[in-house]
C-alpha cells in the first residue's frame, strides 16, 4: 500500500507521450508531447544487472510516487523528466486503493 506524507510530493516532474507523424518522405518522426507535469517523491532503488547487446549494464531504476488522476494516468513506456534526465516508465506497480498515489518504477535511458 503506497503511504506518504503529502509534503514528500515536491519534485517537479513531466510525463510525455511520444507520438509519430509523418514526415512527408514516407517514414514517421517521433514527437514528445507533454502528457502530464506534477509533483512527485522521486527514490532511486537497488541497482539492477541486465544484459544489452551482449555486455553487462547496471540499470538505476527510482520508485516515483505521484497523485492519482484519472484522466491522467501515466503509461508503460511514457518518458519521465526529472532534474533534465530522460527515464522510461517501466511499471505501474501500486494504485492506492483509495485511488489517491500511483508508484511507478522508472528507469534511465
Amino acid at each position: 500500500m503506497v503511504s506518504i506524507n503529502p509534503g514528500e510530493l515536491r519534485e517537479k516532474v513531466q510525463f510525455y507521450s511520444i507520438t509519430r507523424t509523418p514526415d512527408g518522405a514516407g517514414g514517421h518522426a517521433a514527437a514528445e508531447l507533454l502528457f502530464l507535469e506534477t509533483l512527485a517523491r522521486v527514490r532511486p532503488l537497488s541497482s539492477v544487472r541486465g544484459i544489452e547487446s551482449a555486455r553487462l549494464v547496471l540499470m538505476k531504476p527510482y520508485e516515483v510516487v505521484i497523485r492519482y488522476r484519472s484522466t491522467h494516468t501515466p503509461e508503460i513506456d511514457m518518458l519521465f523528466k526529472y532534474r533534465n534526465q530522460t527515464y522510461t516508465v517501466k511499471e505501474i506497480t501500486e494504485v492506492d486503493v483509495m485511488k489517491s498515489l500511483v508508484k511507478l518504477v522508472v528507469i534511465r535511458e
